[in-house]
């Protein structure tokens, strides 16, 4: 047990550095989205928080903020 214990903890870096993929990021996005709507913000504004957090370099590494993506964001905001 402790030596699967070390392995994980080995690899956590790694993994915490990776991105998730695409498609995992796509289905965040549209629910955050949805979220931001049932919850009564503004759904459009989750694009303008994107930008703003691309500056984030850590974060945008592991998120990467793009104009697809984007353009994503502001489709999921406008159904």
């Amino acid at each position: 047990m402790a030596a699967l214990v070390l392995a994980v903890a080995a690899a956590l870096p790694d993994v915490l550095e990776r991105a998730p993929p695409a498609a995992e990021i796509a289905a965040a996005d549209r629910a955050s989205v949805e979220l931001l709507a049932r919850a009564a913000y503004a759904p459009k504004a989750a694009a303008s928080a994107w930008r703003k957090l691309a500056a984030d370099a850590p974060l945008a590494r592991r998120y990467p903020v793009n104009e697809p993506r984007l353009a994503a964001l502001e489709s999921f905001a406008a159904a």
